[in-house]
């Protein structure tokens, strides 16, 4: 292999994804999976170079067609499942930190929206009581120009907290929202100058924050066709995994009675993070179906069926139990075992589709736009 450049890249790039994956995996053993995000994208991208070099290796070795170069086949396909059963474990622990830390993000932004939600009613209440002083003829401040510096600096503080979330996640969504903020908070210090209150000023401010929640509570609705487009792409993936398997499985036994114990141990491993896969989604998919079965019904309906065909069809057990028919059972019947797995597997991603193709807006949060805008 020295002699090979492809080799030589690929002896290159697998001992640096392996020091990438070592500091990833500290930061993760230590639950911060923010700090450990780096190290896996680019152990991610030594294992895709390395890939890549495998595969120009494979088509230098078989361009020259035929049958003499047979006793090379078994080997270039047992490293391709290799670099196919590591590249599938990174994709998927990459992936779990990403969706670890986008769950932080949802978190707090969540919270965010609850305390805008709780300083627009108080805002509300300031411009009421405005309203009724100037009709009252009483135009003394009263203490409410203190009130009015009190909300401005929480909702800058808000805005702050959105602005730095903006830079993190480069979205102009949210910095559009923290504007909207900001803007809020002027008005405020501007009324809370006005010895009298100025109600346009104060209304201004309360617009601003409606304003703010509204962009807030559209990304909220954004992220369920966002999350259920990932739990998509993954009962994608899985579905392609099952077929490799397939293939694999087919692979073995076409060797008849002698089955390569490494590729047998592959093909254990690649099962077990089969299962490790579909235990996953299963869990996430019902956490979806309980978060929005209030705001997005149909939604939320077709998750949980996606969810339940996981258990009904017993997926997971099924899966497991595969590993001893490879082992036990005859060619044929392991075959049709997986492909009864890989059919099992597709109605899950159908189901999927199905409950993204039922995200729509959420109705009562277009009814409470319009009785905001009718007030």
């Amino acid at each position: 292999m020295q002699s090979d450049t492809g080799f030589t890249k690929i002896i290159e790039e697998l001992p640096a994804a392996a020091a990438e994956m070592l500091a990833a995996e500290e930061e993760l053993g230590a639950r911060r999976a923010r700090e450990a995000l780096p190290a896996a994208q680019r152990a991610l991208q030594h294992l895709q170079r390395a890939e890549a070099a495998f595969r120009e290796v494979q088509v230098s070795q078989g361009g020259g067609g035929g049958g003499g170069g047979g006793g090379q086949t078994p080997n270039a396909e047992d490293l391709a499942d290799l670099f196919e059963l590591e590249l599938d474990k990174m994709q998927n622990q990459y992936e779990s930190v990403q969706r670890g830390q986008q769950e932080q993000i949802d978190q707090e932004l969540d919270a965010t929206l609850q305390k805008l939600q709780e300083l627009a009613r108080r805002q509300q209440q300031e411009n009421e009581r405005m309203r009724r002083r100037a009709a009252n003829l009483q135009n003394q401040v009263g203490g409410g120009g203190q009130g009015q510096r009190q909300l401005a600096r929480e909702v800058e503080e808000l805005a702050r907290q959105l602005e730095r979330l903006a830079r993190e996640q480069s979205l102009d969504r949210l910095r559009d929202t923290a504007r909207r903020l900001q803007e809020a908070a002027d008005a405020m210090r501007r009324t809370a100058s006005d010895r009298n209150g100025n109600i346009a000023e104060a209304q201004q401010a309360l617009d601003r924050l409606r304003d703010a929640r509204r962009m807030l509570e559209r990304g909220r609705s954004e992220r369920l066709e966002r999350d259920v487009q990932d739990a998509l792409r993954r009962a994608a993936r899985l579905v392609d995994q099952q077929a490799r398997m397939t293939q694999n499985v087919e692979r073995l036994g076409r060797g008849g009675g002698q089955r390569s114990p490494e590729a047998m141990r592959r093909i254990m491993e690649q099962k077990d993070e089969l299962v490790g896969q579909v235990s996953d989604l299963e869990a996430d998919l019902d956490q979806l179906a309980r978060d929005w079965r209030r705001e997005q019904r149909d939604a939320a309906r077709a998750l949980a069926e996606a969810a339940n065909s996981i258990r009904d069809n017993r997926l997971a057990d099924k899966i497991r139990y595969s590993k001893g028919v490879v082992q036990q059972r005859t060619p044929e019947y392991a075959r049709n075992f997986e492909e009864q797995i890989g059919a099992d597997l597709e109605e899950l991603r159908q189901l999927i589709e199905d409950a993204a193709g039922a995200v729509g807006e959420n109705d009562g949060q277009r009814i409470g736009d319009l009785l905001e805008d009718t007030r």
